[in-house]
């Protein structure tokens, strides 16, 4: 998820390609009930085989570490 910095005073667009370590990643707006709105990037789509909140926390931990490493 991604945030405008100023959000209030900011034109979304409808997506923004943000660059990370690991490389460029494209985030669609969101609408928020209040008219403002965040950016999400979906990364997973299937998450049935987690049976618990470890093995999420566990796959979310190992997920941001290869995100947020440089790509080699």
């Amino acid at each position: 998820m991604a945030i405008p910095e100023n959000a209030s005073s900011h034109v979304c667009q409808d997506s923004l390609l943000i660059s990370l370590p690991s490389g460029a990643y494209r985030f669609f707006l969101q609408p928020l009930q209040d008219g403002q709105g965040c950016y999400m990037c979906r990364i997973l789509d299937d998450l049935s085989d987690l049976q618990t909140m470890q093995e999420a926390a566990q796959l979310a931990q190992r997920l941001m570490e290869r995100i947020m490493a440089p790509a080699t």
